[in-house]
């Protein structure tokens, strides 16, 4: 044992972090191209088909969760700062930084310091429709902070 644990699952979130076929990709990107600062708000149908691929949300409900994304983040991207500030307004009494970005850098699954929509509806589907192995990936891979399988004390 040794101080370390290891999940009886083997971490593999691959279906939550496979990138979009490229057609699906150019879909995403050319929908949201900044235009006066802002994203497009429609998605195209190859990128709904795609996401609703790799998500248990419907067409409609794909939509939905866009819509108000870019109301709240019209750049189409939602930042560590952005996110603390939505968790401390969640658990107002406390410090919830440290929490929010352990959350934050789990969503973030290309490590580009951003959650992109994509990043975001595949978390809210795992934690708000996904079967509990998928959740308990989700989380095993929140506290494995370095990434080596193992959760320590020091990450916990």
């Amino acid at each position: 044992m040794m101080g370390k644990h290891q999940s009886k699952l083997k971490p593999s979130m691959d279906k939550f972090k496979s990138k979009p076929n490229p057609d699906a990709l150019d879909d995403l990107q050319a929908d949201n191209t900044p235009s006066m600062g802002k994203y497009q708000s429609k998605l195209e149908p190859d990128a709904i088909d795609d996401l609703s691929s790799v998500t248990h949300f419907s067409h409609a409900e794909i939509k939905m969760w866009h819509k108000d994304f870019l109301k709240n983040h019209p750049s189409g991207l939602l930042t560590l700062k952005q996110f603390e500030t939505m968790y401390n307004k969640l658990f107002p009494h406390g410090d919830a930084s440290v929490f929010a970005e352990r959350v934050f850098k789990t969503f973030d699954t290309n490590d580009d310091d951003s959650i992109d929509f994509r990043e975001f509806l595949c978390a809210i589907s795992i934690s708000s429709k996904g079967k509990a192995e998928e959740k308990m990936e989700w989380l095993f891979n929140m506290y494995d902070m370095d990434k080596d399988g193992f959760i320590t004390r020091d990450e916990m």
